[in-house]
């Protein structure tokens, strides 16, 4: 109908009223106003900065709006309780971040989001915290590495709803969540994203995308979070990237954080949550470059860059900043927490430092050609980017455990990120018990793979192995057990379970690390009564001196070519294993090192294949046979030899078991040869803990290349 016609038709009806006058004038007011503007909200709310009594809560608007919650302990809002209003404005891209007070601890709140006066659709929820100091068990979840436009596997979020169902009581996103310095590459190459703040607000969009499988976690868990490189500045960022502050404005301004320790140089802070406390470190803002690191020397090649360098680890560049770090050493003291965990965005693990020493073993050589197969350009490019976690910074290291130890702070767990890959170490190459998630949704970097490819063990309690095979999206779940015990979970992304480890009350971190790289540990075809030598790389990781107590080899036929007394922090020494066979046949063992190291001894299997150099004419090979011998001797006390011969090339497994079918003890050996083999075994399990007197099984496994599986078991007597 027409507006005119709508009109006269009112006029006509109300004439006998003798109001038409009124009806008239009103009607003509109503046609000529505009029709009112309607403030929807596009991002959030996002409920962040939990305590026993407060909570922040950030939300977005698409125009200038007055903005209020109603928050209830009751979902009907039932006696609901008005927040003070706040507004957004153009000046801050339409985000506000309002603060909730005076509420109950440990206490589920709903609310909801008031616009101009009006309720928007969906409730939302939280718990306040238990009181500080109230040990009570509870769980939460973490992760870093989500949302890059152009990775094939990312803004995928499986995760998120699995998490969501889950209800852990908070969760911690260890930064890269989105990848805002793609847009990098398409302009200059120092055309850094977080130059134009405008970039900054937009990125924080992506952050709360409505359509993003993360905005169902923002409606009933509450959030922290750190930035790294990625939504920081840049790959592999540090604190002289320019326009360092605008990424900390935009922190401060687009997310309901803590209050921050010193907010001029960085974003790290404190939360408590009961009997633990939370230290959320920024390894960004005050960090020294990564190239600070590596510095010329005649020790091996690196190449960085357009030029040649040589790689040696300083001990000078810091990943903290000193301010940064006297807080942290400051608050760690303090703290009367029965838990305390490091928030880092990438990894602590000072273990990772093996992986920068084996550049200097594999530059030139054939295995570079394996570091290449894990997405790397070259060995040195790998160097470069694994010394972007704690492990390239041993000054910063050496600093924190000495003041930790020195205080007799107990129970320090650490959580990171970054990696692209999971894993879990027990405080033995990490010094503090340590799980990294770092794979919310990005395409798996089989980082913890390629370290145990190399025989490094670097997280010793578990990860994404080849030996896992599982690959997948993941997140960390951590559970507390009151004052009694922490559990450490990696979860994929359908729900299973990668790894776990359990970190009882009490534990210390050492001060004194002993690890090790080597670019093989097997002697091909050598020739008997010749030696083979492969290089050996000590690493002190730790902050007290190393000191070597002896190296003990399973086999004659293995030795090492020097003796090494004693190892600085932070230093490494280069050594040779040594392979002198006395015979044809593959000769397995192994080299143990014994050290102040709490986990003493470092045990190094090796396997060596001798040959003979001349033989015997005038007919074909006999046939060899399949077969497990009798170990000898037997009974035996310390050491014994285990021998067997295969009919054709096979993937050996050999399995030590006890009288109750426990495995302690299992050796794979793919691809063997046809022929004898023997293998010293001394009578140790696979940390290098000795044995107990008993009996024992050995059971023997070969697939070989035409598919058939053959197996043999003997029995073994242990007399100590």
């Amino acid at each position: 109908m027409e507006e005119n016609s709508i009109i006269q038709t009112g006029v006509k009806a109300v004439k006998d009223r003798g109001t038409c006058c009124i009806f008239i004038l009103i009607c003509i007011v109503l046609s000529l106003a505009p029709v009112a503007a309607t403030q929807t909200v596009t991002h959030g709310p996002v409920t962040g900065a939990v305590t026993a009594h407060s909570a922040r809560l950030l939300v977005r608007t698409d125009r200038a709006a007055e903005i209020s919650f109603e928050i209830s302990t009751d979902s009907t809002f039932a006696g609901a309780v008005s927040i003070s209003s706040g507004a957004t404005s153009m000046a801050r891209d339409f985000f506000v971040v309002l603060t909730v007070e005076a509420l109950d601890a440990d206490t589920e709140y709903f609310y909801r989001v008031v616009v101009n006066q009006q309720f928007q659709a969906g409730i939302n929820r939280f718990r306040t915290f238990p009181a500080t100091g109230e040990a009570i068990p509870f769980t939460f979840a973490f992760g870093g590495c989500q949302q890059n436009p152009r990775d094939p596997e990312s803004n995928i979020g499986r995760v998120f709803p699995l998490i969501t169902r889950e209800a852990p009581r908070f969760f911690l996103q260890l930064g890269d969540w989105t990848y805002p310095d793609t847009t990098d590459s398409e302009g200059a190459p120092d055309d850094f994203f977080n130059v134009n703040y405008e970039r900054i607000q937009a990125n924080y969009h992506s952050k709360y995308s409505p359509s993003y499988p993360m905005a169902e976690l923002f409606r009933s868990v509450p959030v922290d979070y750190v930035y790294d490189d990625h939504d920081f500045v840049n790959n592999n960022a540090d604190g002289t990237f320019p326009a360092t502050e605008n990424s900390r404005r935009g922190y401060q301004e687009m997310f309901p954080h803590y209050s921050l320790a010193n907010s001029d140089n960085g974003i790290w802070h404190k939360f408590t949550f009961g009997n633990a406390d939370f230290f959320m470190l920024d390894t960004r803002n005050q960090r020294a470059p990564n190239a600070d690191a590596f510095s010329p020397d005649s020790a091996g090649m690196l190449t960085y860059g357009p030029s040649p360098q040589h790689l040696l680890l300083q001990a000078d560049p810091t990943i903290s900043g000193e301010l940064q770090m006297d807080w942290l050493i400051r608050e760690l003291q303090a703290s009367t927490a029965d838990w305390k965990f490091l928030c880092t965005s990438v990894p602590f693990n000072p273990g990772m430092r093996a992986i920068m020493e084996l550049v200097l073993l594999v530059q030139g050589t054939e295995v570079e050609n394996i570091i290449q197969s894990f997405g790397f350009e070259s060995a040195a490019q790998g160097a470069i980017l694994v010394a972007d976690s704690w492990g390239g910074f041993p000054h910063s290291v050496q600093r924190l455990l000495r003041a930790v130890s020195q205080a007799g702070v107990q129970n320090v767990i650490a959580l990171s990120g970054d990696s692209h890959t999971a894993g879990i170490d027990d405080g033995a190459n990490s010094f503090f018990p340590e799980i990294m998630a770092g794979g919310l949704d990005r395409s798996n970097s089989r980082l913890v793979a390629a370290a145990d490819l190399f025989g490094m063990n670097l997280w010793n309690a578990g990860g994404q192995t080849f030996t896992t095979g599982n690959f997948n999206s993941h997140f960390g779940r951590v559970s507390v057990f009151g004052a009694d015990s922490v559990r450490l979970e990696l979860i994929d992304e359908f729900g299973a379970l990668i790894a776990s480890h359990t970190v009882l009350s009490g534990h210390q971190a050492a001060t004194t690390g002993l690890n090790h790289t080597a670019r093989n540990r097997i002697f091909e075809n050598t020739a008997v009564g010749d030696t083979a030598r492969l290089d050996l790389v000590l690493i002190n990781t730790g902050a007290d001196t190393v000191r070597i107590a002896g190296f003990e080899s399973s086999d004659p036929v293995f030795s090492v070519s020097e003796v090494v007394a004693e190892i600085a922090p932070g230093q490494s020494k280069r050594l040779q294993m040594q392979f002198h066979p006395q015979a044809s046949g593959t000769v397995i063992g192994s080299l143990l090192v014994a050290s102040n190291d709490p986990d003493s001894p470092l045990v190094l299997p090796l396997r060596g294949r001798g040959l003979q150099t001349t033989s015997v004419t005038g007919g074909p090979e006999p046939p060899h046979e399949f077969g497990l011998a009798q170990n000898f001797p037997n009974p035996f006390n310390g050491q014994t030899r285990l021998s067997f011969s295969l009919e054709q090339e096979s993937d050996v497994q050999l399995l030590i078991t006890n009288v109750v079918g426990q495995t302690v003890r299992s050796f794979a050996l793919p691809k063997q040869p046809s022929g004898s083999t023997i293998l010293t075994w001394d009578a140790r399990d696979v940390s290098g803990r000795a044995l107990a007197s008993g009996v024992y099984f050995i059971r023997l496994l070969a697939m070989e290349t035409t598919g058939r599986m053959q197996s043999a078991t003997a029995k073994m007597l242990l007399m100590k």
